[in-house]
């Protein structure tokens, strides 16, 4: 049996049964042709597909194993280096305490002349700014016009 039609044969089976007869064999022969290989063909591309996916999910399985694989590394890294964070700030807050406490009981300086000198110049400034005051009496109603 081969598997490869001849054509010479086939064109001799067809001048014996006739063509009506030879075209209703080539349907039967197609119809049994798709009862038995639609489902042989359906069978083994299932399993080709099932085996595609299974190949797929065991991929993003691995995948996802390394996410968390790398994901729990940082976590890792990302609490050693909070741990280190919170304790260079407890000991910043401890100096910076121990500041204050040593400015509060710091001796209080004593002022110099420069402060002194700064103050009388605010003063003077202050002073010079404000508008001189009216004086009340004689002199002001004569400068006011119009009135005589």
């Amino acid at each position: 049996m081969t598997l490869i039609p001849d054509p010479n044969r086939i064109i001799q089976t067809i001048a014996k049964l006739g063509t009506k007869k030879a075209t209703k064999y080539a349907f039967i022969g197609a119809g049994y042709t798709l009862l038995v290989g639609g489902p042989i063909y359906y069978v083994l591309t299932s399993v080709k597909s099932h085996a595609k996916t299974k190949e797929q999910n065991n991929a993003s399985a691995n995948k996802q194993k390394e996410i968390e694989c790398i994901s729990e590394c940082k976590m890792q890294e990302e609490g050693q280096t909070h741990d280190h964070r919170m304790e260079e700030n407890e000991q910043v807050h401890e100096h910076h305490m121990e500041e204050i406490e040593a400015k509060k009981n710091a001796p209080k300086k004593e002022k110099t002349c420069y402060f002194e000198r700064a103050k009388l110049k605010k003063e003077a400034m202050r002073i010079s700014r404000q508008k001189p005051k009216k004086a009340k009496g004689r002199e002001n109603d004569k400068k006011q016009p119009g009135i005589e």
